[in-house]
């Protein structure tokens, strides 16, 4: 796992941890509905306890990499 933490309004780096590691992002899709999911949380539109659901073929579906993209909790 690499990342860095940034302060949005100032830019100073709060924390770090293996930046010098190549990694692959995230895929957009995910990134947007994340984002919008927290905008609208945030607003107040979706409170937190919502259940999304997902169907079963998306559920059964793996990533590239032959990873499960849902879990069970």
């Amino acid at each position: 796992m690499a990342f860095y933490l940034l302060k949005v309004q100032s830019s100073p780096v709060l924390a770090q941890k293996n930046t010098d590691v190549h990694w692959l992002p995230a895929s957009t899709p995910k990134l947007m509905t994340v984002y919008i999911l927290l905008r609208e949380t945030r607003s107040g539109q979706i409170p937190l306890s919502t259940m999304l659901l997902v169907s079963e073929k998306a559920w059964k579906a793996r990533n590239a990499k032959g990873q499960v993209l849902f879990r069970h909790r």
